[in-house]
């Protein structure tokens, strides 16, 4: 492992545009309205300049979903000091300019357009700038990772896809099945990403990638985001935890196979996480099996530690340019691609 200065840590995680792919710490808020106000002392002090939140549950209706985008708005008016809500990429850059933390507002799955792609361009003006198309299980779109069988993209899931290319918003593919997710890639006209999976060939869990899905993402420009969730990681993660140098594993052998442009980080850890979130989430989250016994990476929860990845890079023997691209350069890149400036 490569020795490296404090200061020179300090300088590129100060320099960095540091995007989190996937935060669903506020996911379950329409149930318990639990604020966790250490939340934003924490990404303040992570550097965090960009993150990709939960912005809606699960399976909302477009309807519920509008109310639940208006809690960030709300969020946002009451600490508006220090954070904003991203609409453009260059929303991002301003954002890094004034030392804030911007919100990207995401939905994990389509349930919210109600089999209705007029309904996009809609969220679009609420403010939504990323979607996944399915998440876990079946939906009217495609077919989760947690289904037995996959037969990809359904006609209206195409459809979707198109819906998303013609507002720009991002499409997201972490949760999919591998035809479903396959499907997607190469229907959108514009690159997608996944925002919180890993290598599958270092941990087969369903959620992860394969290496021909993963060359399919990066051929078309598109971002996979390494997922800190200790079961993606590592086989059996969830009952035995993972170490950082191990997540930086699955970041290696992404870049190895498809380039230093196309891995970013997606943390999908939820900050503050209760035990009654816990069982909300395993009771109406379909496919998600048991609660794993070590859910989060350790030595990048809560995200006042997220120095620890620009350290755990660079001592990988990143330079100075990789790392700022793993840290956000590569979101930013694809984000600013589909939304413009």
């Amino acid at each position: 492992m490569k020795r490296v200065e404090e200061s020179q840590v300090d300088e590129v995680h100060g320099k960095a545009i540091i995007i989190d792919g996937r935060d669903p710490t506020h996911l379950m808020f329409i149930f318990t309205r639990e604020e966790k106000p250490d939340y934003y002392s924490s990404i303040k002090e992570g550097g965090l300049t960009a993150i990709l939140v939960d912005a809606a549950w699960l399976y909302d209706r477009f309807a519920d979903m509008a109310r639940s985008f208006a809690t960030w708005y709300d969020r946002v008016r009451e600490r508006n000091s220090d954070l904003c809500i991203a609409l453009s990429a260059k929303d991002i850059r301003k954002a890094k300019q004034e030392g804030k933390t911007s919100f990207i507002l995401t939905t994990q799955n389509s349930d919210s357009f109600e089999e209705d792609v007029s309904l996009v361009p809609m969220a679009r003006m609420l403010g939504l700038r990323c979607s996944q198309v399915v998440y876990q299980s079946k939906n009217p779109a495609g077919d989760g990772c947690g289904e037995k069988a996959d037969s990809g993209l359904s006609k209206y899931g195409v459809d979707l896809v198109h819906a998303f290319n013609r507002s720009r918003i991002v499409i997201d593919l972490s949760h999919a099945g591998p035809q479903t997710a396959m499907e997607a890639v190469l229907e959108s006209e514009h690159p997608v990403v996944f925002s919180h999976s890993n290598a599958k060939a270092l941990c087969d869990a369903p959620r992860n990638c394969s290496d021909a899905l993963l060359k399919a993402l990066a051929d078309r420009g598109g971002v996979v985001g390494a997922s800190a969730y200790n079961p993606v990681i590592v086989p059996n993660g969830g009952e035995t935890g993972a170490t950082l140098d191990q997540f930086i594993d699955q970041i290696d052998y992404m870049v190895n196979l498809i380039g230093i442009d196309h891995v970013g980080f997606g943390l999908d850890a939820g900050e503050g996480r209760s035990e009654l979130e816990v069982k909300i989430l395993h009771s109406k989250a379909k496919g998600l099996g048991k609660a794993p016994k070590f859910r989060y990476q350790q030595d990048l929860t809560p995200r006042r530690k997220m120095k620890n990845l620009t350290r755990g890079l660079l001592q990988r023997g990143y330079g100075e340019e990789d790392t700022l691209k793993i840290l956000g350069g590569n979101f930013l890149r694809v984000l600013e691609q589909i939304w413009g400036e």
